[in-house]
């Protein structure tokens, strides 16, 4: 059997090759953490979750990104050895988010060095720097017989020292000189801060008014794990970014219902998933810098792909962006592929859509249903402000008494049509009552005009032969007109200057 080789660059495939959106780098660092927190309250260094900390500095004159953490730290003695390690993880069939040995190197792709520093109480700080132009160096060369192995040992430098500048439990990752790449995304903080508040397994906000019900129902199954991150010493945490209301434009607000659907999903082996669907106005696909639109997945609270995973469930694809919702997985059948940009294809992943298929088939039929009573309501205000304005039109008693019966008459139409629309959709009480009451007082305004003008009409001061002429003239301009409005603008201005002379 011939020996098995492993080429240098496999490192360039375990760097910028393996994560499209650079972004990741973040998810994958703080993935790890929350891993490290998870057995340091194991181990009982920290009591819960809520006495995590991860730490994030963005230091755009330095030009360097350090994440730390508190949790358990890694001994002297396994930290070497647990960094190097390529492809090789303990963590594999357990309940840790990270299982491949690869997220560690995530940075390599985008920064000039890559340094992980580590302590645990009692021991001195340990500190692997890889050095990423040292990589491109000698992947540049190409040729030659120099392997993996050999790489690593030649672009890395291993070191510890005593410091009284470092805690004495951390584990940190720091990017030098992070590329430029999306228009420096790396260090944007509002794009880091966004991407966080999404992907990492933070709290839901304050502003959010179906919190307290979606967090008791995964809570009591097991499914909700959050942490404390804070970005640049900020003093507050990073939250979810749902709340009751969201930017759907620049000009208008998307609202929560107050109805929220919690889902319960059982596998061949038990509940497999969890989650909830909160209901909206759906007023259609919500924007991507809203930052709540599609139904998330997550394991470990932290989001696997991005908004769009779950869009081939829905019977419209359109749908899943006018969704806010979450799916927390807790079934290790379900697997992340590599990228954590989806899901290994499986039987259980399929099943787990099938059973997911009720669910956002109800979601497309409170769209389609919003959508409808939106166009009904678009007819029925039409038909109210054209009532409107033939009210004003009569109530300007400036035409022939042949033609106010016409206008009478559209006008009785017109609210028909209003009081029809109305009866048939199937509003809520709040928004059936408002137009109710609307239908109601034009109703009682016409019926008054119907039976006698309101007021006397400017046209009564002139003759019989000149209120004939005039109100032909005025019944010309409104036959002739295609705006209504200005019709009745230009004849206001003529009952000023002529007829009230």
């Amino acid at each position: 059997m011939n020996e098995i080789t492993v080429g240098k660059d496999l490192i360039e495939l375990l760097g910028s090759a393996m994560y499209r959106d650079p972004l990741a780098v973040y998810r994958e660092y703080i993935q790890n953490s929350v891993d490290a927190i998870d057995d340091a309250i194991k181990s009982g260094a920290l009591g819960r979750e809520a006495e995590s900390r991860i730490e994030i500095s963005i230091d755009n004159i330095e030009r360097k990104i350090s994440i730390r953490d508190n949790g358990s730290g890694i001994p002297h003695s396994k930290f070497k050895g647990k960094m190097l390690s390529i492809g090789g993880s303990a963590k594999r069939n357990s309940s840790a988010r990270g299982f491949r040995g690869i997220g560690r190197l995530a940075g390599l792709g985008f920064c000039q060095e890559l340094v992980f520093r580590t302590r645990t109480p009692g021991q001195n700080v340990c500190e692997l720097r890889w050095d990423i132009r040292d990589i491109k160096q000698a992947l540049s060369n190409g040729g030659g017989d120099e392997g993996l192995q050999d790489l690593v040992e030649n672009v890395t430098k291993f070191q510890t020292f005593d410091s009284d500048d470092y805690p004495d439990r951390f584990f940190e990752v720091q990017l030098i000189k992070p590329v430029r790449v999306g228009g420096d995304i790396l260090m944007n903080i509002d794009r880091v801060t966004d991407y966080l508040s999404q992907v990492a397994p933070v709290p839901y906000s304050d502003e959010f008014s179906e919190a307290t019900k979606i967090r008791d129902h995964l809570a009591k199954l097991g499914a909700l794990q959050e942490y404390q991150i804070f970005v640049n010493d900020d003093a507050n945490a990073l939250r979810k970014p749902y709340k009751t209301s969201f930017p759907f434009s620049e000009t208008k607000l998307g609202n929560l219902t107050g109805e929220v659907n919690l889902i319960e999903i059982e596998g061949d082996d038990g509940m497999i998933a969890a989650g909830w669907i909160a209901h909206s106005d759906y007023l259609g696909a919500i924007p991507p810098r809203a930052l709540v639109g599609g139904l998330r997945a997550r394991i470990g609270n932290i989001q696997i792909g991005e908004r769009d995973v779950f869009v081939d469930v829905f019977p419209e694809q359109r749908f899943n962006s006018w969704t806010i919702g979450e799916i927390h997985i807790f079934s290790q059948s379900l697997v992340p592929n590599g990228r954590r940009d989806g899901f290994e294809h499986n039987k259980p992943l399929s099943d787990l859509n099938a059973k997911l298929l009720p669910h956002c088939h109800d979601v497309a039929r409170q769209c389609r249903k919003q959508s409808s009573l939106r166009n009904t309501r678009k007819r029925i205000e039409s038909a109210m402000n054209r009532t409107d304005q033939l009210i004003e039109i009569i109530e300007q008693g400036a035409l022939s008494v042949d033609a106010i019966e016409r206008k009478k008459a559209e006008a009785r139409g017109c609210l028909f049509e209003a009081s029809s629309l109305l009866n048939a959709a199937e509003y809520d009480l709040s928004k059936r009552d408002s137009l109710d009451q609307r239908v109601a007082k034009q109703q009682s305004k016409l019926d008054q005009e119907l039976v006698a003008p309101t007021k006397p009409s400017a046209v009564d001061k002139l003759s019989k032969s000149e209120r004939n002429t005039v109100t032909k003239l005025f019944d010309l301009i409104y036959d002739c007109s295609s705006n209504q409005t200005n019709a009745k603008l230009l004849i206001d201005k003529i009952l000023v200057s002529y007829c009230q002379k």
